[in-house]
């Protein structure tokens, strides 16, 4: 679920049914594509990702 609190109240997005099945739960470091103009997330955690 990617999450995000504004002004309004949260909102929130539910993802699981597009990532791969063996995609474990975290906490990811996403980023802004501004060619592709789409919010990245990497599948790994943050703690593997940093990892190579």
């Amino acid at each position: 679920m990617l999450k995000i609190r504004n002004p309004r109240g949260d909102r929130s997005v539910l993802v699981r049914e597009l990532l791969p099945e063996a995609t474990e739960p975290g906490v990811r470091e996403a980023f802004w594509d501004e060619e592709a103009g789409a919010l990245r997330v990497p599948l790994a955690p943050a703690s593997q990702a940093s990892r190579g």
